[in-house]
């Protein structure tokens, strides 16, 4: 039995768990879990054995220089896949945006893979205490069917050593789901729009009838004017917005669903453009009333 194998024996030793060791297979295997150790002399020729039990769960691969390297990581994955660990509920936790290097030092102590430069990091927190955290990758354009998504791969996620948090991957994923889009609703007005935050580069809505944005820009400009029509007098009073400072920016329209749309009987309406305007200064001018002919 070479050294590492050793340990691990002596893991489950501690824990009163039941097992079996084959040393000539190199196998340990428990009711739950088949671990096959992998000496470092036999990697180049390793072949995986035949007489693996098919009633184990899970089954799992250690080599030797890695668990030489991380034995703290490794026993805690072991001891967390047959259920030896300190369970945290994602309900005692809150989500919190992290920096780089925050995810760097809680990958190196706590997960066998390199640390990753991603570009979306957030945090559950248990109190003060970092306990797990997740890292995305940047906005992907998927299609499928002629329709594009916004995708975003999961690249890391990794928990506190010894400690499995429950339900700590799905709020990692739906606090990122609502953080990367915004919805816009009124009751009186009957709409519901979902805005996508995180895209960068907005290509238009599909079939809009805009070659390019510089083209959709042309219709994007204010409208300079705001009437009111009196029916009794056939009097309308026009008031005249002065803005400056009016840049819109495209915004990528996730879904969306107006009232008005369905009042005026249009016939397969498409979405031709959108976009935002920030930090408007503007005022309104002194309102002029004049007869309608």
């Amino acid at each position: 039995m070479l050294d590492f194998e050793k340990d691990v024996v002596q893991l489950f030793d501690a824990h009163q768990i039941d097992f079996e060791f084959e040393s000539k297979e190199h196998l340990l295997i428990s009711e739950t879990l088949t671990i096959i150790f992998i000496p470092i002399c036999s990697i180049r020729d390793y072949i995986v054995p035949d007489n693996l039990p098919e009633s184990t769960i899970k089954t799992i691969r250690i080599w030797q220089d890695e668990y030489m390297q991380h034995k703290e990581i490794i026993d805690s994955r072991i001891l967390s896949l047959i259920g030896i660990s300190q369970r945290v509920h994602a309900r005692q936790t809150r989500v919190k945006a992290i920096d780089k290097l925050a995810l760097k030092h809680f990958l190196i102590r706590n997960h066998l893979n390199v640390p990753t430069s991603a570009r979306h990091r957030y945090g559950l927190f248990r109190q003060q205490e970092l306990v797990a955290v997740a890292a995305f990758g940047r906005h992907c354009p998927v299609q499928d069917q002629g329709i594009t998504y916004r995708s975003h791969e999961l690249i890391r996620y990794c928990s506190l050593l010894n400690t499995t948090v429950v339900g700590g991957l799905s709020k990692l994923i739906h606090h990122f789901e609502k953080d990367k889009t915004k919805e816009l609703s009124s009751i009186k007005s009957n709409f519901k729009l979902t805005l996508d935050k995180a895209t960068q580069d907005v290509s238009l809505p599909k079939n809009s009838p805009f070659t390019d944005w510089k083209e959709a820009r042309r219709y994007a400009g204010p409208l300079p004017f705001t009437f009111t029509y009196n029916k009794e007098t056939k009097e309308v009073l026009i008031i005249e917005g002065v803005r400056q400072n009016w840049t819109p920016s495209p915004v990528k329209v996730i879904d969306y669903n107006f009232e008005f749309l369905d009042t005026i009987k249009l016939q397969n309406p498409v979405l031709a453009n959108a976009f935002v305007i920030r930090n408007i200064p503007y005022h309104w001018k002194k309102g002029k009333i004049e007869l309608w002919k």
